[in-house]
């Protein structure tokens, strides 16, 4: 079947997040679809799809890579003398959960996530695992990649401090349009509380977004959220750990 017909549908996107924006686009494809008799291809919601990826795709890509550390070595020879740590990403959480299934994420992405941490550990730098998304089906797992810290998006907090806070040291997780959009009050207010709530995490807690800053952020929403996280973390037995390297 040969499909001629391409649309393109702008949305107004002010205050919207991309996740809102994503969700508008498909239901308006949708409805495009059922009115004018249209083919919409559906392959994320096909079992067979995921399956045959599994099955055939996915192992031949993994065999290709194995033993392979990516662009480790690249940015090892352009920075290596000039870093103490390193962020590992690997985008694999979805809005509402991870885009494979926790067997699949131990056997294909788990062995590779501990290859690469294993090669930055090989130059006595920390790592942070960060995956992007709902990871709450992987949460326990992912401290087993080696990472010496994990970085979290979309999974209440708490939660994430509880399961793996004695294993690991916990980054996160206040909302990207929250920073965005919110108000320098708003902001300070939820960050006290968030840091409040998380600071007694064994392993350690940082401060954080869940995710990247949105570009038009205005600035003094993030100076609102360093000064409300410093403001929230500060140990009154030991002060700033900044002040006691600079004293």
């Amino acid at each position: 079947m040969s499909v001629k017909t391409s649309v393109m549908v702008f949305i107004e996107q002010k205050n919207k997040t991309i996740a809102d924006v994503s969700l508008e686009l498909l239901c308006k494809a949708k409805e495009l679809a059922d009115a004018n008799g249209w083919f919409l291809a559906r392959q994320f919601e096909s079992a067979d799809n995921a399956k045959v990826h599994e099955n055939t795709t996915g192992r031949e890509i993994l065999a290709d890579f194995a033993g392979d550390v990516g662009d480790s070595k690249v940015y090892l020879q352009a920075v290596g003398d000039s870093i103490d740590i390193i962020l590992f990403g690997d985008d694999l959480g979805m809005q509402n959960g991870p885009q494979i299934s926790p067997r699949m994420y131990r056997e294909f992405a788990l062995p590779y996530e501990q290859e690469v941490i294993r090669f930055w550990h090989r130059y006595d730098l920390d790592v942070i695992l960060h995956i992007c998304g709902d990871t709450e089906l992987i949460i326990d797992d992912m401290p087993e990649t080696g990472a010496d810290l994990v970085s979290i998006d979309r999974i209440v907090l708490e939660d994430a401090v509880r399961r793996v806070g004695e294993r690991v040291r916990v980054i996160g997780n206040f909302g990207t349009s929250d920073i965005w959009l919110g108000s320098a009050a708003e902001i300070e207010s939820a960050v006290e509380a968030m840091v409040a709530a998380n600071r007694s995490c064994p392993m350690g807690y940082v401060a954080s977004t869940g995710c990247e800053v949105p570009v038009e952020t205005p600035p003094e929403n993030v100076d609102a959220f360093v000064r409300a996280a410093r403001g929230a973390g500060l140990n009154p037995d030991f002060g700033l750990v900044s002040d006691r390297i600079h004293a």
